[in-house]
């Protein structure tokens, strides 16, 4: 937040300084995320790998910057592409009759295609995004929701950590992630035909299987209340 309030002014600013901000903060937690590894005798998992997963799973953030990015790299692209179709619509070919002739019709030739192609590069900088829609863009752009997901994404280290233990046998069958399978038992277990003397089983195995989960924990509410006991169990697990 400190560095987002000294050197993001605008649009551009934000663009620019965006991945120097956010892996200044993120890359001291993944050193000591994967460092953790160590002690349970995982060896083999490098700061690079931990990397390579925790940016291509937990990226809200990065999520978010790309979809500003995108906005001025489509914009632009398509202006240079109608700045070639205008530079190159017409193009003239030399000729006339004789050789003479020939040479003064390539001659015009070459000055109207280099004119043309100057007007296509012309109509490309106007079509490019202005600074007022770069301005109107960033006038929309929620900082606060944007320090949430960076927040979220920088806590998710800890997934991270949890996802390569399980991957390497240490914790048994626990998972960070979800599925088509967790999703239908989730869906059964909310259903009236399900036998209600297995639900209080099924929704214990998927929280152990799954306890970063909380379709489980919601589950569990509704079936047996907003008690202190499945406080208890919720505050344990997600808290």
């Amino acid at each position: 937040m400190f560095q987002y309030n000294n050197c993001v002014k605008d649009y551009d600013t934000l663009l620019n300084y965006f991945q120097e901000m956010y892996l200044t903060g993120l890359h001291p937690m993944m050193e000591r995320a994967s460092s953790l590894l160590l002690p349970f005798d995982v060896f083999n998992v490098s700061v690079e790998d931990f990397f390579e997963y925790q940016i291509n799973t937990y990226n809200r953030a990065v999520q978010s910057w790309n979809t500003m990015l995108e906005i001025e790299e489509k914009r632009n692209q398509q202006a240079a592409q109608l700045g070639d179709q205008i530079g190159g619509s017409i193009r003239m070919q030399g000729g006339g009759f004789g050789f003479r002739g020939a040479m003064k019709g390539v001659a015009k030739a070459e000055i109207f295609n280099i004119g043309m192609a100057g007007i296509g590069k012309y109509f490309a900088n106007q079509t490019r995004m202005s600074d007022e829609e770069k301005a109107t863009i960033y006038a929309k752009f929620k900082k606060d929701i944007f320090f949430q997901e960076v927040y979220s994404d920088y806590v998710n280290t800890f997934l991270s950590l949890i996802h390569i233990l399980s991957e390497n046998g240490v914790l048994g069958d626990v998972s960070t992630h979800t599925g088509s399978a967790y999703d239908t038992m989730i869906k059964n277990l909310k259903n009236p035909m399900f036998p209600q003397e297995k639900v209080a089983s099924l929704i214990a195995q998927l929280i152990a299987k799954y306890p970063f989960s909380r379709g489980s924990f919601d589950v569990m509410v509704e079936k047996f209340g907003d008690t202190e006991e499945t406080k208890a169990i919720i505050e344990y697990f997600i808290f």
